[in-house]
């Protein structure tokens, strides 16, 4: 087993490496080994597979990487916030926890109110290359969000935020269009570990949420 500070990170819905490059790029430069869990479908061009070949895979990876480090904090992105509470199992490897924009509750992909936002936010993702052009276009966006529901009914009717006991960061962008604060909100409420809670301006595109300052806060929590 290797004694070094190891990150696991979990993107988002058809998240690619690039939608957590800048996080993923500065723990880098500070020195820690990171690994891009990639779920098929998403930030591949794999077959998607179901919300429960989503947590196969997750766990099959996250066990794999347990074994192989000794100090290992669980990063998750929307999407990949709801996978890594699911991962989460009580180890004495797995020192920290940071959550950020969790997609528990609703995704506001069709809400009248958030709607346009929603979508202009989810061109933009695309658009800075966080996430492939041809998803727009190809109707597994659709098969995937309703896939993405079922996961996020999993984890509230499992209750697996209460399995989690290590120390927890969470983080949310109070302009983001996609995954709103009553999200961080229901994840604050049902978590029973120790956690704090960042607030930001920023929106859903991770790469702008994450400024210098939360990358900061970040490296100061897991360190």
């Amino acid at each position: 087993m290797i004694t070094i500070k190891a990150i696991f990170i979990i993107p988002g819905f058809l998240g690619s490496i690039n939608e957590v490059s800048s996080l993923r790029d500065f723990l880098i430069r500070k020195g820690f080994f990171v690994y891009v869990c990639l779920i098929n479908g998403h930030g591949n061009g794999l077959n998607m597979g179901n919300f429960e070949a989503w947590i196969n895979q997750a766990n099959q990876d996250f066990n794999r990487f347990l074994n192989r480090y000794d100090d290992v904090v669980l990063i998750g992105f929307s999407l990949g916030g709801v996978l890594a509470s699911i991962c989460f199992r009580s180890d004495y490897r797995i020192k920290r926890v940071v959550l950020i924009s969790p997609a528990f509750l609703h995704v506001y992909f069709h809400n009248i109110k958030y709607g346009f936002k929603a979508l202009n936010e989810f061109r933009l993702n695309i658009k800075n290359g966080s996430k492939p052009m041809s998803t727009l276009k190809n109707k597994r966006i659709m098969y995937g969000i309703s896939e993405l529901k079922k996961l996020s009914k999993y984890a509230i009717t499992n209750d697996v935020l209460s399995n989690i006991d290590k120390p927890t960061l969470l983080i949310q962008g109070l302009n983001d269009g996609l995954v709103k604060k009553e999200n961080i909100d229901y994840v604050y409420n049902n978590l029973k570990c120790s956690k704090r809670l960042i607030t930001t301006n920023g929106s859903h595109n991770l790469n702008n949420l994450l400024t210098e300052e939360i990358l900061n806060k970040i490296l100061m929590f897991i360190n």
